[in-house]
This record gives structure tokens, sequence and C-alpha cells, in this order.
């Protein structure tokens, strides 16, 4: 996975699998939460008034309770339950197939944005080295996440990121930062989310099935 130290609920995170010559098979995986929530449970009482997790410059208010995030966090050294999409990459860097899942995947590293910035970025990138005990599969990730983005935009100029900020509050203090969006780590996870969820989206339609599908719009 690859959250900021703050993120408790980690529901993401990404798997690397040599297959075949040359091949790989890359999984993203989201956590599963609603698979221990019953109809009309405490559980599911909570998560329907909430509707989604607050976020606010002292802290945050969770859409489901401490047992249920605690439970279904991808936590590293766990089984965790997930859906799981497997994408079969060739040594070309084609797409051959994809594969969806339910299942429990072992969790083998919560890698942190503070840690992982100083060796993984555009420098070591060029480079063609990143420093780290997961270097050799955060380049294949990252080779493949720019394939998507240029699948998505072309050869053309990158989409300008509007800017973002932090707020936090730390012992009556209000400090405002700015957050840097377009870094490779952004990129990274952002690609890899918005390939899950156009994947899972046309599959939903393809198929007639009726689902919730939210978008983030302009």
């Amino acid at each position: 996975s690859i959250d900021d130290a703050a993120t408790t609920e980690i529901d993401d995170a990404f798997s690397v699998t040599p297959r075949g010559v040359g091949g790989v098979r890359i999984g993203i995986h989201i956590a599963a939460p609603a698979l221990g929530v019953t109809p009309g449970t405490d559980g599911d009482a909570v998560a329907r008034a909430r509707l989604s997790t607050v976020y606010h410059p002292a802290g945050k208010i969770t859409m489901l309770p401490d047992a249920l995030i605690s439970g279904y966090t991808l936590a590293a050294g766990r089984d965790c339950a997930a859906l799981s999409l497997y994408i079969d990459v060739t040594s070309t860097g084609e797409i051959a197939a994809t594969e969806t899942r339910v299942e429990r995947v072992r969790v083998a590293a919560n890698l942190r944005h503070e840690a992982l910035a100083p060796v993984f970025h555009a420098t070591a990138l060029a480079r063609g080295v990143i420093d780290h005990a997961q270097g050799k599969e955060l380049k294949v990730l990252w080779e493949f996440a720019g394939q998507l983005a240029k699948a998505r935009h072309g050869d053309g100029p990158q989409p300008q990121q509007r800017a973002e900020y932090t707020v936090q509050v730390d012992n009556g203090r209000v400090r405002i930062g700015r957050r840097v969006r377009g870094s490779a780590i952004d990129t990274l996870v952002s690609e890899l989310m918005i390939y899950v969820n156009s994947t899972w989206g046309r599959e939903l339609a393809d198929k007639g099935v009726a689902a919730i599908y939210r978008v983030q719009s302009a």
C-alpha cells in the first residue's frame, strides 16, 4: 500500500508478479469491509447514517466504526479481505487480459509517502534505479501508470492539476500547506485507481448490473 503517515484506513494496495517471458501480472487490491457488514446491524446503521468519511483540520470522522476499520484495513503482515483486479501485461506493455477476484491477500508492506518520496521521484526514475526494498516493483508500477496516462491524454501536455492545500490544527495553531500534485507517487496511485474504477464500471455496464458509480468532476 502507498499512503501518507496519517492514514489509518488503508483501502488500496498493489502487487507485481512476474509472468511468462518478460510479462507481469499487476494486481490492484481494494479493501472490502462490506463483506463483514450484514444489513440491519450496528455497523450498517453507522455507515448509512454517516455515508462517507469527513475530514477536518483537527482530524476526521470515519464512515465505518473503528472495529470494522481495524478488521478490514490492509495492514502489513495480515491476510486481508479484498476485491482485486489482476492485469496481465505482456513484455511489450500490452494488456493481454484482466481478472476480478474476491479473495484474501497477504500485505507485505505499508509504504508511507514521507519515507518513499526521497527515493521515488523524477530523478530516480530517469536514472532507472529506485533505492527501496520494493524498488523493482515500484518501477514496474510506475511504467504501467505512465502507459495508462498516455492512453488517456495522448502525447500532448498533461492537464494542470488545481492547487490543493492541507490545513492542520496543532496545539491551537493552524498550519496551512500546499500539497504538490503530479508527483511520481501521486501519478502511480491515481492512474491505477482510475483504471480499476473504469474497468469495473465498464463491466457493470456491459452486464447490465445496477450500481452506484460516483465520479469526481471539476
